[in-house]
């Protein structure tokens, strides 16, 4: 692994926990479901994205216009 993969992969476990924090928070509490909602896909969308393993595929490089 490369240092930039290393700093992705921590990058993508701080956002994975603290989605996994705010989803508990918001089963614990009443909260705004719908705010909760967007908050919880911004999180997953972003630790999807920052995650090396999805970054070094065909599809993300041909997204980026790479290949």
């Amino acid at each position: 692994m490369t240092t930039k993969n290393i700093f992705w992969a921590i990058i993508e476990a701080v956002i994975w926990y603290v989605f996994i924090c705010y989803f508990l928070y918001t089963t614990q509490n009443p909260v705004d479901i719908y705010a909760s909602g967007l908050i919880l896909l911004v999180l997953a969308y972003a630790g999807m994205m920052a995650c090396p393993w999805v970054r070094s595929t065909a599809a993300w490089r041909k997204m980026l216009g790479k290949e």
